[in-house]
């Protein structure tokens, strides 16, 4: 059988550090962020805020990914448009996920990642 080619977390980390100077269009606040759990019974509700250095640039569409541990991608949100947040659900567990954006006019960010942890239904992260 053939293998999915996987990423290593930090590969993903030091390639959006390195792009993200490279690019006029970029990404902040993201939401989650690791610091806290979700809840499992609720989906997640993911936030960002695009930013960018030419004035009057607009948020055209973007898009949501979530890996997990292994680098797999467990979710992909597709192409979205509107207000930059997307809701999915999560099993319990520890994740990375990211986003991308472009513009009006074309020009797409950098991909910028952060964390997520999803707890047992209403219980509490132990690990």
């Amino acid at each position: 059988g053939s293998r999915k080619p996987r990423i290593s977390r930090l590969a993903m980390r030091l390639f959006a550090a390195f792009a993200a100077s490279c690019f006029a269009v970029g990404t902040e606040r993201l939401r989650p962020d690791g610091s806290y759990p979700n809840r499992g019974d609720k989906p997640v509700h993911f936030t960002f805020a695009p930013t960018s250095l030419v004035q009057g640039t607009e948020l055209d569409g973007f898009r949501i990914r979530v890996w997990d541990n292994t680098g797999e991608v467990v979710k992909e949100s597709g192409d979205l448009a509107g207000s930059p947040e997307h809701w999915a659900a999560l099993e319990p567990g520890r994740y990375l996920w990211g986003v991308q954006w472009w513009t009006q006019d074309g020009e797409t960010s950098p991909w910028k990642t952060s964390e997520v942890v999803v707890s047992p239904s209403q219980g509490f992260w132990d690990g």
